[in-house]
């Protein structure tokens, strides 16, 4: 069972990494599925669309149990699925992103933020984690929301042997580290 999630501001590349990394485990004989969160089922992506692009205010806790709905719904119906039945799965997002937008950008409390994750995964977390470490002020020119800063606030306090900090280079955001030296 692998599990892989690319986390990082908007506009860093972390959908630009994820095709590239399932493209090359796919070039290597792998069987991998890629995903982006929020999406991915008939009722992720209704949920996507309400979050992303309603026009309709919303309270915070709202929009963060739209986001969860679009995850447990993921999480159940395809991201488990592929991985019990030996994909690697390689996800656009997921808890960090959760945490970084609803408890440092939005003000929800951090722990009952945690709690609601581990309901909407049912426990599934991820067994790496890449976070594109790239400057805000390259990040923010894709920005439409809003900025919740960098990553380094965050990756400072977790396992290095489950997470990676990766940085993007400010002149080319997008481009993939050459040969797999993205590898331990």
């Amino acid at each position: 069972m692998t599990f892989v999630v690319v986390e990082g501001p908007e506009g860093a590349g972390k959908s630009t990494l994820v095709r590239w990394l399932g493209a090359t485990l796919r070039a290597e004989g792998r069987d991998v599925l890629t995903v982006r969160e929020p999406g991915g089922t008939p009722l992720a992506e209704a949920a996507r669309k309400l979050a992303l692009k309603s026009r309709h205010d919303r309270a915070f806790g709202a929009e963060l149990f739209l986001f969860l709905a679009a995850r447990a719904d993921l999480v159940e119906r395809v991201i488990r699925p592929a991985l019990e039945s030996g994909q690697v799965v390689i996800a656009d997002r997921f808890g960090l992103s959760t945490l970084a937008y609803q408890v440092a950008g939005r003000g929800l409390p951090h722990a009952d933020v945690e709690a609601a994750l581990r309901v909407a995964t049912g426990g599934l977390s991820p067994d790496l984690t890449l976070i594109l470490d790239v400057p805000v002020t390259v990040s923010s020119v894709k920005m439409t929301r809003f900025t919740h800063g960098s990553v380094r606030p965050i990756a400072a306090h977790l396992d290095p042997e489950l997470f990676i900090l990766m940085p993007v280079s400010p002149r080319r955001p997008s481009r993939m580290p050459p040969g797999g030296k993205w590898r331990r």
